[in-house]
């Protein structure tokens, strides 16, 4: 064990404590060309390489294969001053020699410096390997198949198990899909909002802030190195103790009242499914900068029932909410937020896509039963269940000589529709279908004539 004790004014750069030729933490940041400054007495940063295995459970793989990511937290030892982090580099200056581990072609150039990808162009990374992630595309083709699907009924005729069959598909195939194979490329995305490097971060007076940071692979790695780098991290680990990481920033007053910025609304696939329920409760987060003592409101106009209300105090970076509805909300509408700090009139916008896997409908009755050869927009009452407002429709099959009209969704157990019958339609049972999103449902309506 090796102790040193020093001075809170001593200079670092003149003291170097070496073990096992590694120099040791805490590095000091910033380097005036003369004397010691408030930066170096008070600002410290501690790093570590991630292993590109956690780095892809945490953040995702496109991520992992792409960059090296560093955990560096960043301390501010200052008592009177806030430490606002204009943006964090790697210093490679020890490193002008090159890399030579696991490398077959030599070493490799590396730049005397290099920045760290900032959060909002990282997300591009991040939301492509969302989109490309093997079971997101499943189940993109699941639902995708399932749209076309349903879309049939009613045009054309595949006999009667045709409609059950889509509704199955769609309803309990996909929920089941979900449930066995869960999308962590939401949760990942959410530890890339809450931990990657953004600029203009503040670390709070005699607190410490933890980011990752984020350095492109190519960069330093040659392709050679970069699979060396995913098998034996800890070769390349032990070279980077060789470099450094420099933070660039400044002391200020406390700031206040700034105006909010929005990164991402997050709700998990659990609670998205609420949305189906006869009253809808449904929990989520923003993600964002300067949150504290922020509101939301709910700016849709096409969504009469559906409120919006702030859950718990929100922190600096992040806000809580909650959404009610009077009746179900179907997958596919957008919900748009906006967020402000109270007595200001400045408000930030951002959406939410309704996204789940909603349950087939079923059709129980039908009341009346029958039509009549003549009826002018006829109302049958039809009972059921997983209706939606302005998501539900309904057909006949076959349809010769009878048209459908409007559709009055009361609830998610009760509609209204009206048909028009000609005078000369054909006397025959037909199937009255009911479609959402979730699939279809349908039972029998007679034609009679007078």
């Amino acid at each position: 064990m090796v102790t040193f004790t020093a001075p809170n004014d001593y200079d670092p750069e003149t003291v170097t404590l070496t073990m096992n030729g590694t120099t040791t933490e805490p590095y000091v940041i910033s380097t005036p060309p003369v004397g010691l400054s408030d930066l170096q007495r008070l600002v410290r940063v501690y790093r570590s390489v991630l292993d590109p295995k956690d780095v892809r459970d945490i953040f995702g793989t496109r991520i992992a294969k792409r960059f090296i990511v560093v955990q560096v937290t960043v301390t501010n030892r200052s008592k009177d001053y806030q430490f606002l982090i204009h943006d964090i580099s790697l210093d490679a200056t020890l490193l002008a020699g090159g890399l030579t581990f696991g490398s077959a072609e030599g070493p490799v150039i590396v730049h005397s410096e290099e920045g760290s990808v900032e959060l909002h162009l990282l997300r591009g990374v991040a939301e492509a390997g969302q989109s490309g992630d093997p079971r997101n595309r499943a189940l993109r083709f699941l639902r995708g198949a399932g749209t076309v699907a349903a879309g049939l009924i009613g045009v054309t005729d595949f006999g009667s198990s045709y409609a059950p069959s889509v509704a199955m598909w769609n309803g309990p195939l996909v929920s089941a899909f979900t449930e066995v194979w869960p999308d962590m490329t939401v949760n990942q995305l959410n530890r890339l909002n809450d931990s990657a490097y953004t600029s203009n971060t503040i670390v709070p007076k005699q607190q410490a802030k933890v980011m990752a940071v984020f350095v492109p692979q190519s960069i330093f790695l040659k392709k050679d190195q970069r699979t060396h780098f995913w098998r034996e991290p800890s070769d390349f680990a032990a070279e980077m103790l060789r470099a450094r990481w420099y933070v660039d920033g400044a002391f200020i007053q406390e700031v206040q009242d700034l105006a909010p910025t929005l990164t991402t609304v997050t709700v998990d696939d659990s609670a998205m499914k609420n949305f189906q329920n006869d009253k809808p409760e449904v929990k989520g987060s923003i993600a964002g900068k300067y949150l504290s003592g922020t509101d939301i409101k709910l700016l849709n106009s096409d969504l009469p029932g559906v409120s919006i209300r702030v859950d718990g105090t929100p922190t600096d970076s992040q806000l809580n909410f909650v959404i009610n509805s009077d009746a179900p909300v179907a997958p596919g509408k957008v919900l748009k937020f906006g967020v402000s700090k109270k007595g200001q009139d400045t408000v930030k916008e951002t959406d939410l896509a309704i996204t789940y896997s909603a349950a087939a409908p079923t059709l129980t009755k039908v009341d009346p039963p029958t039509a009549m050869q003549g009826d002018q927009d006829k109302v049958l009452t039809l009972t059921g269940t997983n209706f939606f407002r302005g998501d539900t429709q309904v057909t006949v099959a076959p349809n010769d000589g009878v048209t459908v009209g409007s559709v009055d969704v009361k609830d998610s157990k009760s509609l209204e529709v009206k048909i028009t019958v000609t005078a000369t339609a054909p006397t025959t049972n037909r199937q009255l279908i009911v479609t959402t999103k979730g699939g279809s449902s349908s039972t029998s309506l007679a034609i009679k004539g007078k």
